[in-house]
């Protein structure tokens, strides 16, 4: 659930994109797997509400949904230097350099 707070738990966004993603996965079948590397001395970090959930749905959405077979999205979460490293990776199709600049979503641009 979306939060009226500026800040959330860390704990809060994961469980959150957990929920989401198991729809995916549910969606999506075997053609979806997630990998989660996340270093738990983290999840009392306040973030961004909703920060994880448009970088999963574009990994989700651009990079495996059109590859016939699938493919694994990756979310890797942890301390970098006083910062935390959210990365989202997934082995999809990618972007083409045009779609980024003729691009109508809102998603990352809001991140």
């Amino acid at each position: 659930m979306a939060s009226r707070k500026n800040f959330v738990p860390l704990a809060n966004e994961i469980e959150f994109i957990q929920t989401y993603l198991e729809l995916e996965e549910a969606r999506h079948k075997e053609r979806l797997a997630v990998k989660w590397e996340v270093d738990q001395s983290l999840l009392g970090v306040q973030v961004p509400p909703m920060l994880l959930q448009p970088l999963v749905e574009n990994a989700i959405r651009h990079g495996i949904a059109p590859k016939i077979e699938g493919g694994t999205v990756s979310i890797r979460i942890q301390r970098r230097d006083q910062q935390i490293q959210v990365c989202i990776i997934d082995d999809g199709i990618g972007f083409a350099p045009q779609a980024k600049e003729n691009s109508d979503g809102f998603g990352l641009g809001n991140t």
